[in-house]
């Protein structure tokens, strides 16, 4: 988790998915479950050739109040994909996930707490 402002505690999650249409709308879930501190999720669909992008405009139809922000660009491989999505966020922390991984509730808060806690403002 990258910090740019330690004052304020809202995230943004950045998820690379490449062909990830079987576990995208479970991953998001995870985040959406993390509630008030998540503030964009940005997942970045990298050439995919699969139903990626359509299951996440579905998610994001059936979710309005969560903010979700859906890159596509041509497959350009796992480092490329999260630098396009730390490139458009904007909160004080990022958060990175893959796109076939689940985050348990209260995840981020449970971090967030750890790492406010152990910062050394020096």
């Amino acid at each position: 988790m990258v910090s740019l402002n330690p004052n304020n505690h809202s995230v943004d999650v950045v998820i690379p998915a490449f062909n990830a249409e079987r576990y995208i709308e479970s991953t998001l879930e995870s985040v959406a479950i993390q509630g008030s501190l998540v503030c964009t999720i940005i997942v970045v669909n990298d050439g995919s050739t699969d139903q990626t992008a359509q299951r996440v405009e579905h998610f994001s139809k059936c979710h309005p109040h969560l903010t979700i922000k859906l890159i596509s660009q041509v497959n350009a491989g796992l480092a490329n994909a999260r630098n396009t999505g730390i490139q458009h966020a904007t909160a004080p922390y990022i958060a990175l996930l893959d796109a076939d991984d689940i985050w348990l509730k209260g995840k981020l808060e449970h971090q967030l707490a750890i790492f406010n806690a152990n910062t050394d403002p020096r």
